[in-house]
């Protein structure tokens, strides 16, 4: 039987590619008990099946997915000619033909087709996103609640970091990095490079996995933005993540600095408990050219140690990599 036109299934060996059966078909019809009359190609006897066994679809829909996304078993595909929706009330299979000729059948959870062409954006990862949205987002009164949401931001708005972050990235302003630059809280390489485009682009995004020294990095921005002479907010999606930077602050002497604000219940705690500045007198440096040498000549010798350490990690990795090729010519 034409595999194109028809889809013959044998619903009790479902989960197994042996349940497509149309090319073993030579017949099927309906029988006067209302059974499939069913005669294969390699024996002239004819089988009765209960239809709840033998599912029997045909006209199918031939499925246009062009600028859209196709996705075969979570997979993106785009070789693909054809595609074929075999449906009614209660079941969905297609028929998948690829650019080299080679067709299979699948079942309904096994291919997905995109509402919007996601595929083909074009445009900016905020564009994407939105995309996203009106692909994913949940039905509801026919309206998709997550684009609606989205819909409320506006990319527009030039005096907002976010919306230009959002939208147009090149609208964006970059800043010279700072003659000095202070780590009085430490760092390693990574840290080092995070503060310094923290403080030399108007947005920057840090990120790593906990342990990984995300918050000291946020004190050495801290420290000189304060050294700046300029004032900071300090914002997070958890509680914890903000009283962890106050916390370390407050150990190394400078918990004076800190205004836990956020909620009504914070700022009336904080306007009725501060505390009284703390004598700073001996904080006063005397021979500043000499204490700002020996941070520059620190740092450099810190950057200078760091190149090597890099330097070292690139040549393990090219060493490790001529060591199993050596072993593969050796064979």
């Amino acid at each position: 039987m034409d595999t194109r036109q028809y889809m013959i299934v044998d619903l009790e060996r479902r989960g197994d590619k042996r349940m497509f059966i149309t090319e073993q078909v030579s017949f099927i019809s309906e029988n006067k008990n209302g059974l499939w009359a069913v005669r294969f190609s390699s024996s002239p006897r004819v089988f009765n099946y209960n239809k709840a066994r033998l599912l029997y679809l045909t006209y199918p829909e031939n499925v246009n997915f062009s600028e859209k996304g196709l996705y075969i078993k979570n997979k993106h595909i785009n070789n693909v000619t054809e595609l074929l929706r075999f449906s009614n009330n209660y079941y969905t299979f297609y028929r998948v033909t690829y650019n080299n000729g080679y067709y299979e059948n699948l079942e309904g959870n096994e291919v997905y087709i995109t509402r919007t062409p996601i595929n083909k954006n074009g445009g900016s990862t905020w564009d994407y996103l939105r995309k996203l949205a009106a692909e994913t987002g949940l039905i509801e009164d026919e309206d998709n609640i997550l684009s609606k949401q989205y819909d409320l931001v506006d990319t527009m708005r030039d005096n907002v970091l976010l919306a230009q972050y959002l939208g147009d990235k090149t609208e964006l302003l970059t800043y010279r990095l700072p003659k000095q630059v202070y780590y009085p809280f430490g760092c390693n390489a990574s840290q080092k490079s995070a503060v310094e485009k923290a403080l030399t682009h108007q947005v920057s995004v840090i990120q790593g996995p906990p342990g990984t020294g995300k918050t000291q990095t946020i004190l050495n921005v801290i420290a000189n933005l304060l050294v700046a002479g300029k004032t900071m907010l300090v914002v997070s999606n958890n509680n914890s993540a903000v009283e962890n930077v106050a916390e370390k602050l407050e150990n190394e002497g400078l918990g004076f600095i800190v205004a836990k604000l956020g909620s009504t219940k914070n700022k009336e705690t904080f306007i009725a408990n501060q505390s009284d500045y703390p004598d700073m007198t001996d904080w006063s440096i005397e021979e500043h050219a000499i204490i700002y040498q020996l941070a520059k000549d620190s740092l450099l010798n810190v950057s200078q140690g760091f190149d090597g350490q890099l330097r070292q990690a690139q040549l393990r990795t090219e060493y490790d990599a001529l060591l199993k090729e050596t072993q593969y010519n050796t064979l």
